[in-house]
């Protein structure tokens, strides 16, 4: 008999492991970063991305900069849907546009794809790094994440 529970305990656990990893595989800090000397001036871009996920509801912000904080945009925030290994997002950039964004899941990376501006703003603001497509890649950093989820749960 002891075998036998023992047996169905290990079951359990390995069975339900994969179900909690899965659930939470968007949730975290994503980053890219470039930097391009090919004009004789050194131009570095960063992009940060923290993703907090509820069931199949992202919630989040972004943060870009160019050269190491010199200019710092303010975060933005994102909201969307997971479908498997992909997510819709609805994206706020700096001059106040919502863009419709895709994210991908491809191995330890996120592939972020830029879609149709789903709104304009009438106001102009600085520049916006929303870039077409980029690679992110995920970061250590994970106490990012709870103070996200707690601006998420607001």
């Amino acid at each position: 008999m002891l075998a036998k529970a023992l047996v169905f305990t290990f079951l359990l656990a390995t069975n339900s492991a994969p179900c909690l990893a899965s659930q939470a595989e968007l949730s975290g800090v994503w980053i890219w970063r470039s930097c391009d000397n090919s004009a004789g001036v050194l131009l570095c871009e960063k992009f940060q991305m923290v993703l907090v996920e509820t069931g199949s509801k992202l919630c989040g912000s972004y943060e870009a900069s160019t050269n190491d904080r010199e200019n710092m945009f303010e975060p933005r925030s994102i909201e969307g849907t997971r479908v498997k290994n992909s997510a819709r997002l609805s994206v706020k950039g700096s001059a106040g546009n919502i863009y419709a964004v895709k994210l991908v899941r491809n191995g330890n990376s996120l592939i972020w794809r830029t879609g149709e501006k789903l709104y304009e703003s009438k106001y102009s603001g600085p520049l916006e790094l929303i870039h077409t497509t980029i690679k992110l890649r995920r970061s250590r950093n994970s106490r990012l994440v709870e103070v996200v989820k707690a601006q998420c749960a607001t």
